[in-house]
């Protein structure tokens, strides 16, 4: 793992126009389908998501029950990157996924080559993240 002197020293500065699709990884059809937020889920949940575009330049924060459960624990992504829609507007429930760990590490400034060890199930991962913070803030408050 990186030490805080190597995360301060290699985390690349943000983007002049930091936005969401910034971050992004380029998935699978395979990993599309396991990101994805079930449609039944939306269809009886959904107005209480946080949902985000590709071009937006902020989203809540990420909480350890990411990706366990889908309501107030972070953002949705939507793909399509049309401004969300109004509550009688419809969306494409195929274009909702959820971030991906390395996505979420990308937001908080993680150093690219921080990688979590391959055994350790996705549930940890985001445990391990919304218990995080942004690195960059701390180098910012460190020097």
């Amino acid at each position: 793992l990186s030490t805080v002197t190597e995360i301060i020293t290699t985390t690349p500065p943000p983007p002049t126009s930091s936005s969401v699709g910034d971050f992004l990884e380029v998935l699978t059809e395979e990993e599309k389908i396991s990101y994805a937020i079930p449609k039944n889920y939306y269809k009886a949940h959904g107005y209480r998501f946080d949902i985000v575009t590709t071009k937006h330049t902020y989203c809540s924060c990420f909480t350890k029950s990411y990706g366990k459960s889908y309501k107030g624990s972070g953002p949705i992504l939507m793909l399509d990157d049309k401004i969300p829609p109004t509550e009688n507007e419809m969306i494409s429930l195929d274009s909702l996924r959820l971030f991906t760990p390395k996505e979420i590490s990308r937001m908080l400034y993680f150093p690219p080559s921080f990688i979590f060890p391959k055994e350790m199930p996705i549930k940890a991962k985001y445990q391990l993240l919304g218990n995080s913070i942004n690195v960059k803030v701390v180098s910012v408050l460190l020097s």
